[in-house]
């Protein structure tokens, strides 16, 4: 029977933009983006009122998002030199942008174990009295930095790395600290970095344009030998938009590890997507479907309508559907502005 555990971020990737593209190659990123910004702030409020069901729900739609995004963008950059340039120095797929970033270590106190809490106050003061200090620190930190990379390239380059195991990488360097840090301080660094793609997204969008998959193709045949200084600059915001999603990762890993730790459940935090995909862990009664696992096969499907690819107009449904309710639940708030007035 397959097993979605040992599963790679990359099989989740494919999986999930195989189903979608059918609408998401239509959209621009700005529009890919926006739903997971909505998921996202859904997090927030289930985070606001201690809801920890719901905090993984709605991590679970906004991981979904993610994963079709990155999809796509893994493709765009294939069609142009720039993109391809991207690729070659900082990964051709989400594991190698996430290790990148974090080889296996804190990227900024180069440790394994993440001792950034002992050196706030010279982080802090910095640029005052304690600079030579910081220096030094920063000089120690590029060096175990090097050291992990280099690492860290082997590895990636002998063996596959489950989602799980990145799951793993980063409570064993976080573990502690995210053991003391507080559940909104933990949503707040995750919308933060939601935030930063979308300020990267913003930027590649002004100096490509927005396109589908279908114009980008066409753009970059027409543009790529022209104007070589905004291929530059495409290159420099793509190299920060894989940075950023690592960062995306580690702090949707973060908020699982937390969730788990507060409301002492019966599930591990390594798993605890895949057991949402595969319909394993139930909300009550409900549960979603993206991934339908028999004996000899694993499926994506869309969770609304079951298929894959998606249905075309299942997206439309959806939103006529949520208006329904909403048209509903807003009727009942506001009835009072339907009174009569005296």
């Amino acid at each position: 029977m397959p097993n979605p555990r040992s599963w790679t971020l990359e099989r989740w990737v494919d999986g999930f933009y195989r189903v979608y593209s059918i609408h998401d190659d239509k959209r621009r990123y700005s529009e890919l983006w926006l739903p997971t910004t909505s998921h996202a702030s859904k997090v927030a409020e289930a985070v606001r009122t201690n809801d920890y069901d719901g905090t993984l729900v709605s991590l679970s739609n906004v991981f979904a998002w993610l994963v079709s995004f990155v999809g796509r963008l893994r493709l765009d950059f294939d069609q142009s030199e720039a993109g391809k340039e991207v690729m070659k120095k900082h990964g051709k797929t989400w594991t190698e942008w996430i290790l990148h970033k974090y080889p296996g270590v804190c990227h900024f106190c180069g440790r394994s174990r993440c001792t950034c809490a002992s050196i706030r106050d010279v982080v802090e003061l910095r640029k005052g009295q304690k600079r030579a200090e910081y220096e030094r620190v920063t000089k120690e930190r590029d060096k175990l930095m090097r050291r992990a990379y280099e690492r860290a390239m082997k590895r990636m380059g002998g063996s596959r790395i489950s989602m799980p195991k990145l799951f793993d990488m980063f409570y064993g360097i976080y573990g502690g600290t995210l053991w003391g840090t507080n559940f909104s301080e933990i949503a707040y660094h995750f919308l933060e970095e939601i935030g930063e793609v979308s300020k990267e997204i913003s930027y590649l969008e002004g100096i490509v344009g927005g396109h589908d998959r279908e114009s980008w193709q066409e753009y970059v045949k027409k543009q790529e030998r022209h104007q070589q200084d905004k291929w530059k600059q495409y290159y420099e915001v793509c190299t920060d938009l894989t940075r950023e999603l690592a960062d995306v990762f580690s702090w949707a890993a973060a908020l699982c590890y937390k969730v788990h730790q507060l409301s002492k459940q019966d599930w591990q935090p390594r798993e605890i997507l895949v057991r949402i995909y595969t319909g394993e862990r139930r909300f009550g009664k409900q549960k979603r479907i993206s991934l339908v696992v028999a004996e000899d096969r694993a499926d994506f499907v869309c969770r609304y309508c079951g298929e894959m690819p998606c249905r075309n107009d299942c997206p439309q449904k959806q939103i006529a559907k949520r208006l329904d309710e909403g048209r509903k639940e807003t009727e009942k708030r506001y009835r009072y502005e339907g009174a009569r007035r005296v």
